[in-house]
């Protein structure tokens, strides 16, 4: 299946395939998660990160589905941030 992958900031740095900027067209496995595709980007698991999955922070054992657009962000003021409670500034009201 296929995924699309954004790296911001210093991940892009760490992707060279990255290095015009764009996205990655990533050809991923069956029931892939977040975690097994970061693996595969082989992007160091000790660096903090925050990962949005088609606009929505999910955690890393959240499995990829056909289509789907990861983006990986650095934390803005280090840290990591807990899946357990909404971002610093999020809107957790529902429409």
């Amino acid at each position: 299946m296929k995924v699309t992958v954004r790296l911001f900031a210093t991940f892009r740095e760490l992707c060279p395939t990255q290095a015009g900027g764009g996205p990655l067209a990533i050809e991923a496995g069956e029931h892939e998660s977040v975690h097994g595709l970061l693996t595969a980007l082989r992007l160091p698991e000790e660096m903090p990160r925050i990962i949005l999955v088609n606009g929505q922070l999910v955690a890393e054992d959240r499995i990829l589905q056909e289509g789907d657009v990861v983006s990986i962000f650095p934390p803005l003021i280090g840290g990591k941030l807990e899946m357990d409670a909404p971002p610093p500034g999020a809107c957790t009201c529902r429409p």
